[in-house]
């Protein structure tokens, strides 16, 4: 799984099998660290997806700190 830095931030797994509405955790993630915690999915197409805040509905945006690899869904 990797994911973008851009705002919002998208991420891709290959195959996914989420639905929109999904709730997540993403942990691990050393570089955009604003992807790590519980979200909300808003699936993009079968191998991307964004994440909204489970409280706010808002999608989330990327730290600032660049692209990451290696993501734990």
């Amino acid at each position: 799984t990797s994911s973008t830095d851009a705002s919002p931030i998208v991420l891709t797994k290959a195959s996914h099998g989420l639905t929109t509405g999904d709730r997540i955790l993403i942990f691990g993630h050393a570089t955009n660290i604003a992807a790590n915690g519980i979200w909300e999915v808003v699936v993009v197409s079968s191998s991307t997806f964004r994440i909204k805040n489970i409280h706010t509905g808002a999608l989330v945006n990327g730290s600032g700190a660049g692209a990451g690899f290696d993501v734990d869904v």
